[in-house]
């Protein structure tokens, strides 16, 4: 919270060209803020996980429109400031789905990566040393199981 608190100070400080100072910082902190929180996932609740990444994905986002809208000739219209809170919901349904989106990448990997494990665990399992010293019939058994290993590894 002491990040928002630091970003917020400028906010209110405006010169003669209609130029926000504290704007561009709160892009770049919301921008940190949102690329943080969908790496690391901090809550065991994916529905949290996806609200936060939202509201900082649509603060990040708003705060760029914001500096293109101040640096142009758009922040005389009414339009736009009509258009805001909607705009503003968008942004938070599109960061919700890109985190929704992302934790379902990332649990289908860790899934992937456990079935690996699983069949070579089973396939180790399947071939023993003792069968393979005892029998040397099997020596093909052997050549699967040192390939196996190296892939996995």
């Amino acid at each position: 919270m002491l990040v928002l608190n630091f970003f917020s100070k400028g906010l209110h400080i405006c010169d003669n060209s209609g130029y926000v100072p504290g704007i561009p910082e709160c892009a770049v902190g919301f921008g940190f803020i949102a690329i943080n929180q969908i790496k690391y996932q901090p809550f065991y609740s994916s529905a949290i996980n996806n609200y936060r990444f939202g509201i900082y994905f649509s603060y990040c986002i708003s705060s760029i429109l914001s500096i293109l809208v101040l640096t142009t000739t758009l922040s005389n219209s009414q339009f736009i400031s009509d258009i805001a809170p909607f705009i503003l919901i968008i942004l938070f349904g599109i960061g919700y789905k890109i985190n929704n989106i992302y934790y379902k990448l990332c649990i289908k990997r860790i899934y992937k990566k456990l079935q690996e494990k699983e069949k070579v665990t089973n396939l180790r399992k399947t071939v023993s040393n003792d069968e393979l010293k005892y029998n040397p019939s099997k020596l093909k058994k052997k050549n699967v199981y040192k390939s196996v290993e190296r892939i996995s590894t």
